[in-house]
């Protein structure tokens, strides 16, 4: 579905999507009477993302199974802009990515913010290996993560998800520590490293007088 009642920044977000991957399929579904949200099923060989627009809460994503479109979908990402929600996009639909809706890696955190590995480094306070080798990590302590996302701009979040019930956990003052730990760290090493020991200068040599 696609007409005059299609919201613009809904029809510039398909076609935009569309010159960057155009072998994406794209189907639009706007929500009830008098509701400006819009579904948009978008489906590639590989992939099957569930795109919700309104005006209120910007883009959201929720990637989808395999079959028929599924509107309505529960979104896990959120995105305000439309330049962004277009990066996000690139990043899971570009050819052989293991990009996934509601699982973001560190490193597409950072490209998704603008951040080299040496940018980060640098807000941070770390060197640019200690970054490339986070982000290669299958593991990751909570303070590295929160010094990580700090320095791209945000805050880690911990929640904890039962089959009945979902509680946000509060680890504020433990996560601030942790972080701090992980900033600092750099410095202290700095501060402990000495420089090489200078040896004294000897007496002059003795001249030897001949008889």
């Amino acid at each position: 579905m696609s007409d005059a009642s299609t919201a613009p920044i809904v029809l510039q977000f398909v076609k935009r999507l569309q010159d960057f991957c155009p072998d994406v399929e794209a189907t639009l579904e706007k929500g009830g009477k008098g509701s400006d949200v819009w579904w948009i099923d978008l489906s590639t060989a590989a992939t099957h993302v569930v795109v919700q627009w309104s005006s209120a809460a910007g883009f959201r994503l929720e990637e989808a199974g395999s079959g028929q479109p599924v509107f309505g979908a529960v979104p896990t990402e959120q995105f305000q802009t439309l330049e962004l929600t277009l990066k996000r996009m690139e990043q899971l639909l570009t050819s052989k990515s293991s990009a996934e809706v509601g699982g973001a890696k560190l490193r597409e955190l950072r490209e998704l913010r603008g951040f080299s590995q040496a940018d980060l480094g640098e807000t941070i306070g770390i060197k640019q290996a200690a970054i490339s080798r986070a982000e290669r990590r299958s593991d990751i302590q909570l303070g590295t993560l929160a010094a990580f996302l700090h320095g791209l701009g945000g805050e880690l979040e911990v929640t904890a998800r039962f089959p009945d019930c979902v509680l946000p956990m509060h680890f504020k003052d433990l996560l601030s520590s942790a972080m701090d730990e992980v900033i600092k760290r750099p410095a202290r090493a700095a501060a402990k490293t000495k420089p090489p020991r200078q040896n004294k200068p000897g007496p002059p040599p003795r001249k030897l007088v001949s008889r």
